[in-house]
């Protein structure tokens, strides 16, 4: 089975915090931190499969190479990045897991692939997910010593040997709120509606208790995985149902734009694509934009600080047969202004202001372009010795007004 073209952007997100993509040229290596497994046995290292893999050109094979000893790797606690979630000390305690899985044909009925304990027996501060066969994909908690103190909670529908699932699990350890997501490649559609709720709450002190992928406890253990594992990734938020479905699809770019640090505490104006979207507070050297959806390639994105103009030309005079209209009453009913590279300008007097259609051939869902070319508008004046017109705006888009020619009646002087 071949893969499909994955193109997530999980770098731009700062709360991912590991990402495994088991590629055969770098198996261990984590693209967007330096959490690098290592293999606790050389006898028993996941190999690469070229053959069967969903992101890139591979994935991680875990095989059963004893009776009883199965493929694993991992990290010690000390090893794992400052913000890893549930690393030793961490503050946070909210963890997201998202990958590719696919069970081999011996796989047994418990398959750990993600684990942060000591032993096979419950121990405290631990976690373990796991892909049973028969109920599905599982997190177990453990807030203390003794089982009677622990809590699983699961999907509840099997799981199909040799078939490609994507699994999403998210647990906030303060709140206790739980989600379970899986998702059947060959259907191409939910396994079943996403298991919710809220479980016992983690313990108040986090562990030192090494990080296992494939096993059920580090660096030995049993109830081991036995198939394939493809684009793991880690993060320290809870991500919502939508940023699930963009990473399966591999469309995740997240709405989080970063190195704004010299900015910090400033409201900036935002364009994505080409449409202004919510002005946003800077906080921490980054902002989250209210985007409504999903997928928009932040390298076109323009943030900084927005500014008003005002553009008012002198009164116009002019020379006629009978004198100049200098003093003298005057309408003006309408206006041709020309305008070059210019959106989202106003138009109006000293009282009222007025907006200019400025879409012209463009899908509505689609931002419109910097407008060159006139732009005819009514003008509402009344009858005035003076010419108050004025073009105005306070959006971050640029306007240059390179004519303003107004339609006159002049009456009395």
């Amino acid at each position: 089975m071949r893969g499909c073209p994955i193109a997530n952007n999980f770098s731009q997100d700062p709360n991912c915090k590991a990402l495994w993509k088991f590629e055969p040229s770098d198996l261990f290596a984590d693209s967007v931190g330096s959490n690098t497994l290592i293999p606790f046995n050389e006898a028993l290292t996941p190999s690469s499969d070229t053959s069967l893999f969903k992101e890139g050109i591979g994935s991680a094979k875990f095989e059963k190479k004893f009776s009883t000893n199965h493929d694993r790797t991992g990290i010690v606690d000390v090893n794992l990045d400052s913000g890893f979630p549930f690393k030793n000390g961490d503050s946070v305690k909210k963890i997201s897991i998202t990958m590719w899985i696919r069970l081999a044909s011996d796989s047994d009925d418990d398959n750990f692939f993600f684990t942060k304990t000591s032993s096979n027996t419950d121990t405290i501060d631990d976690f373990r997910a796991s892909a049973n066969k028969s109920t599905g994909v599982e997190f177990r908690i453990i807030t203390s010593g003794t089982p009677t103190s622990s809590a699983t909670f699961s999907h509840g529908s099997a799981l199909v040997i040799q078939r490609w699932y994507h699994m999403t699990i998210t647990y906030d350890g303060i709140t206790g709120a739980y989600r379970i997501s899986v998702w059947d490649s060959s259907t191409e559609a939910l396994l079943a509606a996403d298991a919710t709720g809220t479980a016992s709450l983690f313990g108040s002190a986090t562990s030192t208790n090494a990080l296992s992928i494939g096993n059920g406890a580090a660096p030995v253990g049993t109830k081991s995985f036995t198939g394939n594992i493809d684009e793991m990734a880690i993060f320290n938020d809870i991500l919502t149902s939508d940023e699930s479905t963009a990473i399966r699809g591999g469309t995740y770019i997240p709405n989080v734009l970063t190195g704004l640090d010299h900015l910090n505490g400033s409201t900036v104006s935002v364009i994505v694509d080409g449409a202004q979207i919510n002005d946003e507070v800077v906080v921490d050297g980054q902002i989250a934009p209210d985007i409504g959806v999903l997928g928009i390639d932040y390298s076109c994105a323009t943030v900084g600080l927005s500014s008003t103009y005002r553009v008012s030309p002198m009164r116009l005079d002019i020379t006629t047969p009978i004198g100049t209209t200098h003093g003298s009453i005057k309408q003006i009913s309408e206006l041709v202004i020309s305008f070059k590279d210019t959106l989202n300008a106003q138009y109006g007097d000293d009282v009222d202001t007025y907006d200019i259609e400025w879409r012209t051939e463009e899908a509505h869902d689609q931002a419109p372009d910097l407008f060159t070319g006139d732009k005819t508008v009514a003008f509402d004046g009344g009858f005035s010795t003076e010419d108050n017109i004025i073009i105005s705006g306070s959006s971050p888009f640029p306007c240059t007004v390179r004519a303003i020619i107004p339609r006159i009646q002049k009456t009395g002087r």
